[in-house]
């Protein structure tokens, strides 16, 4: 989790990261003027930074969430298909189309397939980044609806388990996760607390 005010540069930070992570062509020139910048404040994220961009086969996915999800795990079908689509992976993403997701353990297939074909195509990292997620949590407390905390505990626990290629998931807050649920009932702090646990 990364917890900032506004205006401190998390999103700019969050795009820059996907766009180290998918690693593609058109960006590398790009990425090599920060590459200079990020090395004058850390030599060895430099380092990396810099290997990471003349490799060409090193190409990750990220899929991205911003602000409130109606439904996390029809986002989720739709962030995995824009972001295959992007790394040129559409033809292999066809079947994931014939994947429901009104739930979250069909959400959960669905990323495990899309593990295993970014895999099959020498990815070597997945990436979910939901920018504004507090927003996410205020509107599910707002509508009364703090059970839905669980599908992100599900998504917590799947991420976590993941690997080769290892899965990541980041969450950009404007404020501590127990804040937005310091004025709601104590089960709600529960799941909460659970959900910062994993």
């Amino acid at each position: 989790m990364v917890v900032a005010p506004y205006g401190s540069g998390k999103s700019i930070t969050a795009t820059y990261l996907l766009q180290l992570t998918e690693n593609q062509h058109a960006t590398r020139g790009v990425l090599a003027e920060v590459a200079a910048r990020v090395t004058r404040v850390s030599p060895d994220l430099g380092a990396f930074v810099s290997q990471r961009r003349q490799e060409a086969t090193h190409f990750g996915l990220v899929l991205g969430l911003h602000g409130y999800m109606r439904s996390l795990p029809q986002a989720l079908k739709a962030a995995a298909l824009e972001a295959m689509r992007r790394v040129k992976l559409g033809r292999q993403a066809r079947t994931l189309y014939q994947i429901p997701c009104d739930e979250m353990g069909q959400a959960v297939t669905l990323l495990q397939d899309v593990h295993q074909k970014v895999r099959a195509a020498g990815g070597d990292r997945v990436l979910i980044l939901w920018d504004e997620f507090g927003r996410h949590l205020e509107s599910l407390l707002a509508e009364g609806r703090p059970s839905a905390l669980f599908d992100l505990q599900l998504l917590a626990e799947f991420v976590q388990r993941a690997e080769a290629p290892p899965m990541t998931l980041g969450l950009r807050l404007h404020q501590d996760l127990l804040l937005y649920a310091s004025h709601m009932p104590q089960s709600v702090h529960v799941d909460v607390k659970i959900l910062k646990s994993e």
